[in-house]
């Protein structure tokens, strides 16, 4: 009798035990995924040219035509050298320019504040294409909130972004030193030295 109980014992402990390991292997994965997902994105593929250079815009379009995708969603990146004029604070982010509809879908970043950059607008209205969305991290060392308007450094005519949002840093932003910024790719377009790439 002693021994049936003792049996019945052991395979309850057992059975809790892999339970509990299934629960926390679960819960592993899940976490593996959502930072994943959040600092690559949730995509099948990632196409990326092998010297770091740009992709002609048009390349997202003929990808896009191909019968086995869903969606595309293209991405560019340029440093700009921003300044606060009001504390004088100066700085370097990188500027991602996004599509803000689609990017949302594979790349979710949660917002702390304000907005995310829209597509389109009259100059001065919500959706203009001086927006940025600062990353915690760069809103913190600029001394900007929703509203701070940013010089940005660099020859030739001026121009200023405002900050619309800001979003809650990637993981390891703080320990590679990465201020990010997301712009539309009309922004970019006009940060940058090479347009439509």
């Amino acid at each position: 009798r002693s021994r049936t109980l003792l049996l019945i014992a052991t395979v309850s402990l057992c059975a809790a035990l892999i339970t509990a390991v299934a629960c926390a292997m679960s819960s592993l994965h899940t976490g593996i995924e959502e930072r994943v997902s959040a600092t690559v994105g949730a995509s099948d593929l990632r196409l990326q040219h092998v010297g770091g250079k740009s992709f002609s815009a048009s390349l997202a379009e003929k990808i896009r035509a191909w019968p086995e995708v869903s969606f595309v969603v293209p991405r560019g990146e340029n440093s700009v050298a921003l300044k606060n004029p009001a504390n004088g604070e100066e700085m370097s982010i990188l500027a991602t320019g996004v599509d803000p509809e689609l990017d949302r879908r594979i790349r979710p970043r949660e917002l702390i504040a304000g907005r995310y950059v829209q597509a389109g607008g009259a100059a001065g209205q919500a959706g203009s294409a001086d927006e940025v969305v600062l990353d915690k991290l760069a809103a913190d060392r600029f001394g900007a909130e929703v509203g701070t308007r940013l010089e940005v450094q660099r020859f030739g005519e001026p121009m200023a972004l405002t900050v619309v949002g800001i979003s809650k840093p990637l993981a390891m932003a703080e320990f590679i030193n990465v201020l990010e910024g997301f712009v539309t790719f009309g922004t970019l377009d006009k940060l940058g030295e090479t347009p439509g790439e």
